[in-house]
């Protein structure tokens, strides 16, 4: 089984926003504990893309990924289904 953790708007770009007063969602990081589970978080991954300064990793007027984000989710699907020997 591979369980793919969709990440929102607010999750990926919360640790860039400078109020420290909103507050900090840790559900998804706490469902990739869940053992014997091939878990992919794509919190982490889009966090990554906006660390290097990649823009428009969301859709900029909904919070929809972008063709840049879901390219980059897909290969790390793939990457997973090729080490679990599905195909």
């Amino acid at each position: 089984m591979i369980f793919l953790i969709a990440a929102d708007k607010y999750d990926v770009y919360r640790p860039f926003m400078t109020d420290d007063s909103l507050p900090i969602d840790t559900t998804t990081d706490e469902l990739s504990n869940i053992p014997n589970i091939c878990i992919i978080n794509t919190k982490w991954l889009l966090q990554e893309m906006v660390r290097n300064g990649e823009k428009d990793v969301y859709m900029v007027n909904d919070t929809h990924w972008s063709y840049k984000a879901s390219e980059v989710v897909a290969k790390k699907l793939v990457q997973n289904i090729d080490l679990l020997g599905i195909f």
